[in-house]
């Protein structure tokens, strides 16, 4: 126990140290550098105001006032015991799965943290459904990487159906029986319909906020490291696992099936980035992501052998 407790503690003291060590190359490349950094922000910026704002605040809010409104349960009716017995998760939280494809990151996450902070679900499942619907929607896929990267909708839209493939995979290889006995919910549709539209927009421009932050930030830290050319070989190849948003339209520089292998594994991870993003909602109520990012290496794994199965069947070179 002992041993476990040191080891505990070096790693948490090693991760410490390569985020002060990371925050204080930003730092000095702030002071010494402040026109690029202004450029680097400023393009954030412009990708958040283009990009993840018009596709996520509207994604946000209807996802809140699903759960609020408890319309989630009945999205989850038709397939509900499917869920269940894929997962071990209770049938009525098949609805947020289904959403988390639907809107895209976090919403899966946030919605699966309301249901908790509702005293809906447990921690234990709370923690495993944050894990498996913390997914894209078809927008990323298909229009940000499809057509921008591939010139191909279809392409972007074959990512999009491996990483459901990939995350279905994960979430019965990763299933838990469900051992404590289980009582059918059936939700509060009395609630004040007004008062959950305004909390919910009140919650979702916090959550757009803390998403925007998250991609300037590490946009910044992708270019602080570009500024090396030793870096760039590598960077190219590990940018989309960062930061998926604009990390997969730098990774064009990869080309044919490498690309495509690339981000494909890298949009069902997530990136770096969305972990960030799924930490600042799941944190401050107390649940933690360690399954989260076991969940979603063995997704990435998932998604990169479906895409090279995907190859070897279409001829993609």
């Amino acid at each position: 126990m002992e041993a476990f407790i040191i080891i505990t503690s070096l790693k948490d003291r090693l991760l410490s140290i390569v985020v002060l060590i990371t925050s204080l190359a930003l730092l000095v490349f702030i002071i010494s550098l402040p026109g690029y950094f202004k450029n680097s922000a400023c393009n954030a910026i412009k990708v958040c105001l283009t990009n993840v704002i018009p596709s996520l605040f509207c994604f946000i809010v209807i996802t809140k006032i699903i759960v609020a409104s408890g319309f989630a349960y009945i999205i989850s009716l038709p397939f509900g015991k499917l869920f269940y017995k894929l997962t071990g998760l209770p049938p009525f939280t098949a609805g947020i799965y289904l959403i988390s494809f639907l809107s895209g990151f976090p919403s899966g996450a946030i919605a699966a943290v309301d249901m908790y902070k509702n005293n809906v679900i447990t921690r234990a499942d709370a923690e495993r459904l944050i894990a498996i619907s913390n997914n894209t929607g078809p927008a990323l896929p298909v229009l940000l990487i499809g057509i921008n990267i591939f010139s191909s909708a279809y392409i972007g839209f074959i990512i999009f159906i491996i990483q459901i493939l990939a995350s279905l995979l994960t979430a019965f290889v990763m299933k838990t029986p469900y051992k404590r006995a289980f009582e059918p919910y059936y939700p509060d549709m009395t609630s004040d319909a007004v008062t959950a539209v305004c909390r919910s927009v009140d919650g979702s421009i916090k959550a757009c906020a803390q998403l925007c932050a998250y991609v300037i930030l590490f946009s910044c830290l992708i270019d602080l490291i570009s500024l090396s050319d030793s870096m760039q070989f590598i960077l190219c190849r590990i940018m989309p696992f960062i930061e998926i948003v604009s990390g997969s339209i730098n990774a064009c520089t990869l080309i044919g099936a490498r690309s495509f292998i690339y981000i494909a594994s890298a949009v069902s991870f997530g990136g770096i980035c969305v972990h960030m993003q799924a930490a600042s909602v799941c944190i401050p109520s107390g649940l933690s992501l360690k399954l989260h990012f076991k969940t979603k290496l063995l997704q990435s794994f998932f998604a990169f052998v479906l895409a090279l199965i995907f190859i070897f069947i279409s001829g993609l070179v």
